[in-house]
């Protein structure tokens, strides 16, 4: 360590009261002798120390840093600590929809705006000296991980980069792929947690070790209570009917709580991977007689939850349900997901960082990166929905949610506790509790605004270059001997199985007439020919009663959310149709579930998960006054609907759907193939199955081969010239000199006037490639492709989004114009917007250029689909119109209820936190439509537009 560099570390270690850890040392070690570090270790062990040592660093010789995060709560968060140490002259903040201080000493970021800031050349990136970028296995994430590559290839060979990272299996290759592609790295690896964990399963009311200390096996005696509980359990069941076995499931949550604080437990995060769960868990939480806080700790809670929401209008609380939540804060427990408003997740997180809240139910939202540890994390289930199916738990995921248990300097100890239920394996349970197995696997792939600030920045030559020295590329090399072997081995059960079906069907007597069908075929090719049939009209059928669930659904969802207070209805239970009056048309967790008394005196909300046909509106009643005591109003409106004189239908069914006519002609074929004449067909067809699903299986590990082989480049290659195809690009003439023995970079003019939003587009790089020919190893001239930006391409450049193409070629043909600030917003929310549910919502055009403007982008988006498909580019998102109406309502100035009404009658179910979310996604996403279209007018209207929308609970916190 160099003497400078001693002094500083002494001044950094000054500034702490406790030693530093040997893998921070270590870490730190590295940085002192000029090395990028990547430090692996478990969440809370102090990574963050290696990041704030490289912030000193920096500041002690003058120069910059920045620290990068995923995600805008941790960027807050991190801004504010920063803040703390260094003062807020000296520290900024940068996120989509927020800018302090920019040009500051030390700024937080989200990674996105780094990589924006680099494609742009800041002025501000010339004495950047260190990257910190938090959280970096983030570079994984399928959505967005390509950035933390773009980042780490494109930022300057002078800035040292330190990446954070959780524990991850593959941390060494990672490791050396930083080394290959930065130079001097030093990767720092740590297991130990600094607060040890305890894992518990919690069994009725009683604790048990879940691993055994010696042989790290299941706990011997955990099987036994598992086993008394069960017989227990299943005469109960036998003797429960099914409704009290719901309220069971919600006092299970309050016994558990309970279970908890007796023995000393709390606080606790509850992590429950529905956002509808972590809110029912603290309703039934608020109607138990359940209190954890003290007089004092209440008396605090009001005043903070009381401040968190001073700016927020008395009419948006109650729609927000404000008084719930108030009351459960107070009582120490409270939900925390993405849906909630983000002033309430705020409020949330300062009174559990504050050790007031004492149970949070949370989503795993909560386990990435925000600074929330507990003394105890809960798992009431081990699986959760990963956008396509119900799935276990990985052990990385467990590894990460448990991660929380244990508070550095308070906890002598961190407990995982897992709730049992009949259905858990308690064997596979401690598999995956004692597994470490985290694979960080790259998810880079090369795209179109990537692809034009590569090729304005260093060129097409050089982009060739770096897309090869990716962490994708890196990995798909070491991929592929062991997926040739893969390959092999299904090939080999693949005939395995085809050689016995056919001896099977060897065995098999035809009638003369099938064996003349079969006669220039063998009887096994015409069987499976057959089964290939009835397989394509299987998943034909799915994908339709898919369709048709989806649109019954979107049906009832848009009748749910016309009902008006009074309103009589009939609708469809389990058994028979009820009659019903609307008390409130309501909200409960920000979507529209009116609140019901049915015939037969039931009282409460409506949800659309409920009916399974839309309702049926018979007429209306003047309500009684709902302040009088329930009881009353129910037997009032119970009256009522006996004495009406009510025609109520027969009965309720769904519209009727024309038959799918591609699953009627593929029946038809079915039943007209020879195969389905064949005897003992069904015994035939199972011994065919087997055959198929080997088939399908070496055919899928077949296509993921291909797509490997197809390298980066080559992807690059094809969109280059897409790209020049539709005027993005130009192709230019070289004029590069005769010498070509090594590769130079020359630009055709000086990029003077470059600043970080208006890079020049007539500025060519042409480069002079030196290669060597692989056969006799003599020089060879070449000359790669030199590409230019068009003024189109320079506008594409400043487009940073999942549908960056189709939102070019909208503002080029004119989709925008002619709107006004409303309905630009309502037009441009479809290009961001992205439903939680498998589909798209449906478009409810307010006006009739919003229907134009849809039906026109809906068509450059299918001429994109069919370039994309024509030129094997991985398709452009899926427009999604479900946020028009709530967009194009809040824009022009309607309350918070309207908009999320007009969203629910989209069939799009929207809680609070996600329409600020989508609005300030809708909010950065305009600010680069007006920063990058060269229609004056556009931006213009676009910027009211902009104005218009940050106000309310939107523009909390901005």
């Amino acid at each position: 360590m160099m003497a400078a560099n001693a002094e500083t570390r002494a001044a950094f270690t000054d500034l702490f009261d406790f030693d530093f850890d040997p893998f921070q040392q270590e870490a730190m070690d590295a940085l002192d002798n000029g090395h990028g570090v990547l430090v692996c270790a478990p969440t809370g062990s102090g990574k963050t120390i290696v990041g704030e040592y490289a912030i000193h660093l920096a500041l002690s010789k003058g120069a910059r840093c920045y620290y990068t995060t995923p995600i805008k709560a941790l960027s807050n968060q991190k801004y504010h600590d920063l803040v703390a140490r260094y003062g807020e002259q000296r520290v900024g903040l940068l996120t989509g929809d927020r800018s302090i201080n920019p040009d500051g000493d030390v700024v937080v970021m989200t990674t996105e705006v780094l990589r924006n800031m680099i494609y742009a050349e800041a002025p501000q990136l010339v004495d950047l000296s260190h990257v910190v970028m938090d959280e970096i296995h983030y570079l994984a994430d399928r959505s967005r991980g390509s950035v933390w590559e773009e980042v780490i290839l494109n930022v300057s060979e002078y800035t040292t980069i330190v990446g954070l990272s959780a524990t991850v299996s593959n941390a060494e290759e990672f490791g050396r792929w930083l080394e290959t592609v930065r130079g001097a790295f030093t990767t720092v690896i740590s297991e130990h947690r600094p607060v040890p964990l305890n894992q518990w399963m919690l069994v009725g009311h009683t604790l048990h070790p879940l691993l055994n200390t010696n042989d790290g096996g299941v706990n011997p005696n955990l099987h036994r209570a598992i086993d008394r509980t069960s017989r227990a359990l299943q005469h109960e069941h036998d003797n429960t009917p099914p409704h009290q076995r719901r309220k069971q499931l919600r006092q299970r949550r309050v016994d558990v709580i309970r279970t908890l604080q007796t023995q000393d437990l709390l606080p606790a995060i509850y992590f429950i991977f529905s956002r509808v769960g972590c809110d029912d868990a603290a309703y039934h939480l608020r109607t138990s007689k359940l209190t954890l806080t003290s007089e004092y700790e209440q008396a605090a809670i009001a005043r903070i939850v009381d401040a968190g929401v001073a700016d927020i209008d008395e009419q948006e609380l109650r729609i927000l349900n404000f008084a719930a939540f108030r009351t459960g804060c107070i009582r120490g427990f409270a939900a925390h997901h993405a849906g909630m408003l983000p002033a309430f997740r705020h409020i949330v997180e300062d009174l559990f960082a504050q050790g007031l809240l004492k149970v949070v139910f949370a989503t795993e939202t909560l386990a990435l990166g925000i600074n929330m540890p507990a003394r105890t994390v809960i798992l009431e289930r081990l699986i959760k929905y990963d956008g396509e199916a119900h799935v276990p738990l990985t052990p990385g995921q467990y590894t990460q949610l448990t991660g929380r248990a244990g508070r550095r300097g308070i906890d002598v100890q961190g407990h995982a506790v897992i709730v049992w239920e009949p259905q858990l394996d308690v064997d596979s349970v401690a598999q995956l509790a004692s597994t470490r197995t985290y694979p960080l696997n790259s998810t880079f792939t090369p795209g179109y605004n990537m692809a034009v600030n590569l090729i304005n920045t260093i060129g097409f030559a050089h982009t060739t270059a770096l897309l090869n020295k990716s962490f994708a590329q890196f990995q798909i090399d070491g991929k592929v001997v062991h997926d040739y072997a893969t390959i092999d081995r299904a090939k080999a059960n693949l005939a395995r199985l085809k050689a016995e079906f056919e001896e099977q069907m060897s065995l098999v007597e035809l009638p003369v007439a099938l064996q003349r069908a079969v006669a220039k075929t063998t009887p096994a090719a015409a069987f499976l020919a057959y089964m290939r049939l009835r397989y394509e009209l299987s998943q034909r059928e799915k994908k339709v009663k898919q369709q048709r669930k989806n649109h019954v659904e979107r049906l009832v969802v848009a009748a749910i959310g016309k009902l008006q207070p009074g309103a009589v209805i009939a609708y469809k239970g389990r058994r028979a149709i009820h009659t019903a009056v609307v008390i409130r048309p309501g909200s409960k967790n920000g979507s529209l579930t009116p609140e019901i008394i049915n015939e037969e005196g039931w009282q409460g909300r409506m949800p659309h998960t409920m009916l399974s046909v839309a309702p049926v509106t018979l007429g209306t009643m003047q309500l009684p006054n709902l302040k009088k005591p329930p009881r009353r109003v129910r037997e009032d409106v119970v009256r009522y609907l006996h004495r009406a004189n009510l025609t109520k239908p027969r009965r309720l069914s769904a519209p009727r759907i024309t038959p799918d006519s591609k699953s009627v002609r593929l029946r038809r074929r079915i039943e007209h193939h020879v195969g389905h004449s064949f005897p003992d067909r069904e015994r035939l067809a199972r011994l065919a199955e087997a055959v198929l699903k080997a088939e399908r299986t070496l055919d899928h590990l077949q296509r993921a081969m291909n797509n490997q082989g197809d390298s980066l480049v080559s992807q690059f290659t094809r969109i280059v010239e897409l790209l020049t195809r539709l005027d993005y690009l130009e192709q230019v003439p070289d004029t590069a000199s005769a010498d070509k023995t090594t590769m130079t970079e020359q630009p055709a003019a000086e990029t003077a006037g470059k600043d970080n939003l208006q890079p020049e587009s007539t500025v060519a790089v042409k480069y002079q490639l030196h290669s060597v020919n692989d056969e006799n190893a003599e020089q060879q001239e070449t000359a790669p492709p030199v590409y230019q930006l068009t003024a189109a391409g320079t506008m594409l450049s400043h487009l940073h989004s999942e549908a960056d193409l189709l939102l070019a070629q909208c503002i080029r043909r004119g989709v925008f114009a002619d709107l006004d600030p409303a309905e630009i917003a309502g037009v441009l929310s479809i290009l961001c917007f992205q439903n939680r549910r498998d589909t798209p919502g449906k478009l409810l055009a307010p006006t009739d250029p919003i229907r134009l403007a849809a039906a026109k982008l809906q068509r450059i988006f299918e001429e994109l689909q069919w370039e994309e498909a024509d030129n094997a580019i991985p398709p452009s998102k899926v427009p999604d119109p479900g946020f028009v109406g709530a967009a194009h309502q809040w824009t022009a100035g309607a309350p918070l209820e309207y908009a999320l009404a007009a969203a629910q009658a989209s069939g799009i179910e929207l809680a609070p936190g996600d329409f600020v979310r989508w609005c300030r996604q809708l909010l950065d996403l305009m600010n680069q439509v007006a920063n990058a279209t060269p229609d004056a007018d556009l931006a213009a209207k676009t910027r009211l537009a902009i104005n218009a929308i940050r106000r309310g609970v939107v523009a909390i916190g901005l």
